[in-house]
């Protein structure tokens, strides 16, 4: 009898599993508002959290094409100022959900899983979003953003790169109607061992 029961209760779950993986051929839609997106806010709010609790040496790297290689501590306010623009790309909101496409891929070459969201709406600043995850422990590793907008007859390319507990960097590039490019990057770092 016990028997019958577990070859029961097995055939049940696989019987289960099995209709519901009957999903294949679906063609993808865009996200609904009830869909998930992976919280980068959240993981940028944690680490400016412990940057304004801890008392790391927070350091600012700037250079560029127009302007010599700088670099300088910076008080927490400054890095929180700085860290703000990544707050601002947030693409996580009922109205932005909708335009963006989420794709999953497990590099294992990398040991990563990635997270992309895509738009085709080019009207949008943010183009995508990425997030490199940990494949054995599901922590993020990287957080990458690309922008592209117009303001008073130039355009503008971001790129924001965020380590997580440890670095960011901010990439921008500028040309204007005369195609002359200026380009400045930002690098700042608090919890980064790798660098030196």
């Amino acid at each position: 009898m016990k028997l019958f029961s577990a070859l029961f209760i097995g055939l049940t779950c696989f019987c289960t599993s099995g209709c519901r993986s009957k999903q294949k051929g679906t063609l993808p839609v865009k996200q609904s508002d009830s869909s998930k997106f992976f919280p980068v806010n959240d993981i940028i709010l944690e680490d400016i959290g412990d940057v304004e609790k801890t008392a790391y040496f927070v350091y600012r790297i700037t250079t560029g094409n127009h302007i010599k290689r700088d670099s300088a501590a910076i008080t927490v306010r400054e890095f929180r100022s700085i860290a703000n623009s990544f707050l601002d790309k947030n693409i996580n909101t009922p109205s932005l959900k909708q335009e963006y496409q989420e794709s999953v891929f497990h590099d294992l070459s990398l040991n990563s899983i990635t997270i992309t969201y895509n738009t085709e709406n080019y009207k949008l600043p943010v183009s995508d979003v990425t997030v490199l995850l940990d494949d054995k422990t599901n922590k993020v590793k990287r957080i990458f953003i690309s922008t592209f907008y117009r303001r008073n007859d130039s355009t503008f390319r971001e790129k924001y790169f965020w380590k997580a507990g440890k670095s960011f960097q901010i990439n921008q590039s500028i040309t204007t109607p005369a195609n002359e490019i200026t380009e400045e990057s930002t690098f700042i770092a608090w919890n980064d061992p790798d660098i030196k």
